[in-house]
């Protein structure tokens, strides 16, 4: 084997073979020659401490080990992707700046609002092609192709991009949800988007919201139901009218075993637990109100056919599951007639262009109460500027 003394002493050579080799004293023994006893010869010697030994082949090992690490690396890698910010101002139709602006790009940085005087500024936007986009309620979207490539400078100014006046955005959402042990459809569960409750999952599990107001950008889907733990996510909405198909998993909540309790209330809370309101309001008698079994009793198949005869309830056929009510003893100012009435669900609002019947189903209705205009409509389901009455609607 090779002597480690002479790979760390270049300058002490050894010119003949050799067997063995050992230390004597300050000096190198050396012994030479085959088949006798050799002679010995002496050269001086250097000495390297053991410590010293350690700590270059430990630097050795280490240089070693990362020149095979770097050679291993994709040159991708090893050089960092080059990126560019990109800033402009955005104005309306007066050139006045609009501020609040949603900007972004498709998948490729953070999004941004802009600022009080309309200036945006993306960040670390890698070279490519992009979609650059500009949402705002009250506007027009806008989208425009921005190539950035090698040879633009580290920041780009598009200059100003232009608003222009332009519908509220809507979508339309539909899904189904099922339970998570055994896959069964879960009916009566309650869908919201932004806090507002807009449908009720019907017995199959599905449900269907028709053109919702939405905001530009992200909005919370939201599933909620007594027994199940809650589902929340976002939808992100990029462009006018987008469908979304979203089903939902919803997860058992298992029955907490709790210390025996005792809860003092009044007789009429004991006789109509949940529905004390919905007796309390019929006993004023301002309105028209329908029991589960008065609903059974007519024998629906829509939930406007409860409202089928009421004097003071016209239904109007608009398409398939459309049926617009017109309560004819609402008036909105000397002679406007009113539109549909508001709609609420376990004490919701309903929002949007949304029918009954594309809402709930008449299997689902646990009571229903009918306000005709201002002077019937109970304080807690007044719409400031409306007069236009309201559907009241407790589920089973």
């Amino acid at each position: 084997k090779e002597d480690i003394s002479t790979s760390i002493k270049p300058d002490i050579s050894i010119s003949m073979s050799h067997q063995w080799a050992g230390t004597r004293g300050d000096a190198r023994c050396i012994h030479l020659g085959q088949g006798r006893r050799p002679a010995i010869a002496y050269q001086p010697l250097t000495r390297v401490s053991v410590a010293s030994y350690s700590f270059l082949m430990n630097v050795f090992r280490t240089l070693s080990l990362l020149t095979l690490l770097i050679a291993g690396v994709p040159p991708v890698l090893q050089a960092q992707e080059r990126t560019s910010t990109v800033t402009g101002t955005v104005i309306d139709a007066a050139n006045q700046p609009i501020d609040g602006v949603l900007v972004y790009i498709d998948g490729a940085v953070r999004p941004v609002l802009t600022g009080a005087v309309g200036a945006f500024r993306l960040e670390y936007v890698p070279q490519g092609t992009h979609a650059l986009n500009f949402r705002k309620s009250g506007f027009a979207p806008r989208t425009f192709r921005l190539p950035l490539t090698p040879s633009d400078d580290d920041r780009k100014d598009i200059g100003v991009v232009r608003l222009e006046p332009g519908p509220e955005p809507t979508a339309t959402i539909t899904g189904a949800a099922t339970e998570g042990i055994g896959g069964r459809p879960v009916a009566g569960a309650l869908v919201s988007i932004n806090g507002t409750t807009v449908a009720v999952t019907s017995a199959d599990g599905s449900f269907r919201v028709q053109r919702t107001p939405l905001l530009w950008g992200p909005n919370q889907f939201h599933v909620r139901h007594i027994s199940y733990a809650d589902v929340t996510d976002d939808i992100w909405l990029a462009n006018p009218d987008e469908t979304f198909a979203l089903d939902v998993t919803l997860i058992p909540v298992p029955m907490a075993e709790v210390p025996e309790i005792v809860v003092e209330v009044d007789r009429t809370m004991m006789v109509y637990g949940r529905m004390r309101p919905f007796y309390e309001r019929r006993n004023i008698g301002l309105g028209d109100f329908f029991t589960r079994r008065e609903i059974e009793q007519r024998n629906p198949v829509r939930a406007t056919d409860v409202l089928q005869g009421l004097p003071g309830v016209r239904l109007r056929e608009d398409g398939i599951d459309a049926m617009s009510i017109i309560l004819t003893r609402a008036i909105r100012g000397l002679s406007d007639p009113c539109p549909s009435p508001a709609i609420f669900i376990d004490g919701s609002r309903i929002q949007g262009d949304l029918y009954l019947n594309q809402i709930i189903q008449p299997d689902q209705i646990e009571a229903m109460e009918v306000y005709q205009g201002a002077l019937e409509t109970p304080q807690e389901f007044t719409i400031p500027n409306e007069n236009c009455g309201a559907i009241v609607i407790w589920t089973r």
